[in-house]
């Protein structure tokens, strides 16, 4: 019988890290569809993006590791097109609220 090797957590929670942080730009958008979208949802995804994309950050996984690098938008782009996505939604929410202001 042969026994699957055995990874670290760190390296497990790293590999899924870098997986969700990389398809962000999908992830992202998921709140904003459909009838019910929501832009303070997709606020509230952005921050949960932030706290992984700080994981990944600080636990880089070995360089050993296929995914060690994996992105489908190259670096720095993939980051200032995130940091650029968190403004965005901001705005969107800050424009809603002039506008229901403005028309009571």
């Amino acid at each position: 019988m042969d026994v699957l090797p055995q990874l670290p957590q760190s390296e497990i929670f790293g590999v899924a890290a870098q997986l969700i942080f990389a398809c962000w730009p999908g992830v992202l958008v998921i709140p904003m569809l459909g009838e019910r979208s929501s832009p303070w949802g997709a606020l509230g995804v952005w921050f949960f993006l932030l706290a992984v994309r700080a994981y990944v950050a600080s636990n880089p996984l070995p360089s050993t590791n296929a995914l060690a690098h994996f992105t489908l938008i190259p670096e720095p782009t993939n980051t200032y097109l995130f940091f650029a996505g968190g403004a965005f939604v901001a705005l969107v929410i800050v424009l809603r609220r002039l506008r229901v202001a403005r028309h009571g």
